[in-house]
């Protein structure tokens, strides 16, 4: 088994050195990334919670980002060094809302959203993450995920399907390996279009557990 470890990591690095994406470290995040992040969650991830609630709060968002021990953002930049792709990891997925509730001004974002946009806004901020809530495995039982989770993968739309999201992924899960986690999840909206479906599936993830009622699919992967 050792001896496959070495492949392993020529191949990371192969993957990582091929699209510009550095070492498995995580990034720091600065002012100008926190802004620059929330415009293009907000681009890509056009109906999300963090989204809806507007560019203030989206950058607020990630302002909290840099200072949590428990998320962690690998991003990607083009040659200008503007950031074009990233994914956020999240090692403690149950109470990350908890955390955004006390540390983010997400109640006031939230009185402040109107409509349908707002209505969408709220109901995902108070759905639990996976590793807090109960889903259907495969065969209908109930099942409880405890784990890191990638709650974030965007990239820019002219970077698409050139292995940056591959790479941003492997740089996750290679720091994951290191600090001796064996697993992680991805969570996706139950839709046959939903494009993520198709990227996780492509790499590596097998789907564990589904709730009708929220409208999630649950995904996992060895790191």
């Amino acid at each position: 088994m050792n001896s496959d470890v070495p492949s392993r990591r020529i191949t990371l690095q192969a993957l990582c050195d091929s699209v510009g994406v550095g070492p498995p470290e995580p990034d720091r995040l600065g002012p100008a990334d926190w802004r620059r992040l929330a415009a293009l969650h907000r681009e890509c991830l056009p109906g999300s919670a963090i989204a809806a609630l507007g560019e203030r709060y989206a950058e607020r968002f990630y302002r909290y980002l840099s200072d949590s021990a428990q998320e962690h953002a690998f991003l990607h930049r083009d040659a200008r060094g503007a950031i074009d792709a990233a994914c956020v990891l999240s090692l403690d997925p149950g109470a990350l809302n908890c955390r955004l509730w006390r540390r983010t001004p997400l109640l006031w974002s939230l009185l402040r959203a109107s409509g349908a946009r707002g209505r969408r806004a709220l109901a995902s901020a108070l759905s639990p993450f996976p590793g807090a809530h109960r889903y259907e495995s495969g065969d209908g039982a109930p099942a409880v995920f405890d784990a890191p989770e990638l709650i974030l993968v965007f990239v820019a739309p002219g970077r698409r399907r050139r292995g940056v999201g591959r790479a941003l992924l492997a740089r996750a899960r290679a720091w994951l390996r290191e600090a001796g986690y064996r697993r992680c999840l991805a969570r996706t909206r139950d839709h046959p279009r939903n494009r993520a479906v198709e990227f996780y599936r492509a790499t590596g993830f097998e789907l564990r557990g589904r709730s009708s009622r929220r409208g999630f699919q649950v995904w996992e992967s060895g790191v």
